[in-house]
């Protein structure tokens, strides 16, 4: 492996961060494209018509259940993964290079002290995440020096020794962090590269969460850039090359399902398969409506304002006015926002020059046989009169908006004015 010059000297606890989101370090300044790894080993529905306008809402209109093409969704599973190896999350870790957020996890690979030189002999590494990001931290027999390429961590996010570079291990890297010390500052960093080719076309894909102090050292990424060329479903493989371990491991997304579902234990839940991050409903169908909790599974909401009950929208153009975006997504979007995150809206369906998204998420196509047809790790769902807006606009009806129906897998329109379940997503286009 081609190493730059190593450092002169290593203080005992010092730390350097930098973020996998950015190039740059929090200095300003854009680390220099100076390495090169080498690898060990050289459709529409049939049209609603147009309801009469009616002065009071007196009788729920009914909707008419008419046949569309099959939905691009995937059949799912039920069926847990077995897990493969420890795991404990999720759990967010503040990369300064202290183990302290470390307490009660269980290392996913460890090797004796003792069996190589200090400065390279590593004997453990620890894998968490939270959802968004996922942690290392390693651990050596004795402190420094740290230079080039020390410690690389490759990942294998298809679990397919057929793709990617072949490495050690049975394995093929289509990821890699690697920790870097030539740095006009002093201070180490470390870099994502696109591992595919064994890192010879040197493709950046940021700089990685990264800080050490004394024997040990931390460094992130998010899930999201482990998903830029191949999928991390249910988890990955990582190998760790550099020190003296050379063997890999499987580490499982906690609360992983057979198709890449995760639980994120923030009342959120990830699809690994298509980068969506979905809100969990919470309560009991049935147990009534809970305006003020937007989570409530109960409550329902309107796509546009229709304040003389109609059923028409009342703004010009059925603009998206009405409780769906002016109560419950405000809610969500309003700081510190929910989960952290201030970006949720609708789902969007493939229909009317839609992209999949809400379907995506059921058990199966139409028909469904599951009631409801959706994961259980998402919540509570009714198993009747499922039906969940999408943001798409039905284009032959613009009054009408896209649905899935959560009984059947069936997707259909419903006039905006009408009260519908909901459920929010992030991510995505």
């Amino acid at each position: 492996m081609a190493c730059a010059a190593p450092i002169v000297s290593v203080p005992t606890v010092y730390y350097f961060t930098a973020y996998a989101e950015t190039t740059s370090n929090d200095l300003g300044w854009a680390p220099p494209v100076a390495v090169s790894v080498q690898p060990p080993g050289g459709s529409c529905a049939s049209p609603i018509p147009t309801k009469t306008p009616t002065p009071t809402r007196t009788v729920t209109p009914t909707r008419t259940f008419t046949p569309t093409a099959t939905s691009p969704t995937r059949t799912r599973t039920q069926t847990p993964t077995p897990t493969l190896t420890p795991v404990v999350g999720p759990r967010t870790v503040t990369i300064d290079g202290n183990p302290s957020d470390w307490a009660g996890i269980t290392p996913l690979i460890t090797d004796p002290a003792g069996d190589v030189p200090s400065s390279g002999d590593v004997v453990a590494l620890s894998v968490v995440n939270d959802g968004s990001h996922v942690y290392f931290l390693k651990q050596f027999a004795a402190e420094g020096p740290w230079g080039n390429g020390a410690a690389a961590l490759f990942f294998d996010t298809d679990l397919n020794a057929g793709t990617g570079c072949p490495m050690p291990s049975g394995m093929g890297a289509e990821y890699a962090i690697i920790p870097v010390s030539a740095n006009p500052v002093g201070a180490p960093f470390a870099l994502i590269l696109d591992y595919r080719t064994c890192g010879m076309n040197e493709n950046e894909l940021g700089n990685a969460g990264f800080a050490f102090g004394g024997t040990f050292e931390e460094s992130s990424i998010a899930i999201d850039i482990l998903r830029t060329y191949t999928p991390a479903t249910t988890g990955f493989r990582v190998l760790m090359l550099g020190g003296d371990i050379t063997s890999s491991a499987v580490y499982t997304f906690a609360g992983a399902t057979a198709d890449g579902l995760v639980d994120n234990g923030d009342g959120t839940v990830t699809d690994t398969q298509t980068g969506l991050k979905w809100e969990k409903k919470t309560t009991v169908v049935g147990s009534g409506v809970n305006l003020a909790d937007p989570h409530d599974v109960d409550n329902q909401y309107t796509w546009c304002l229709d304040v003389d009950g109609d059923f028409a929208c009342d703004g010009a153009g059925n603009p998206p006015d009405g409780s769906v975006f002016t109560q419950f997504l405000a809610a969500l979007n309003t700081p510190p926002c929910f989960a952290g995150h201030c970006d949720w809206r609708l789902p969007k369906v493939n229909r009317d020059g839609g992209t999949a998204e809400l379907e995506t998420i059921l058990l199966a196509p139409a028909p469904c046989s599951t009631l409801p047809c959706i994961d259980p790790i998402f919540g509570p769902t009714p198993a009747a009169s499922g039906y969940y807006w999408s943001a798409t606009t039905y284009a032959m009806f613009p009054g009408l908006a896209w649905y899935v129906l959560f009984d059947n897998g069936s997707m259909n329109g419903d006039f905006k004015a009408d009260d519908i379940y909901v459920r929010a997503v992030r991510g995505g286009s």
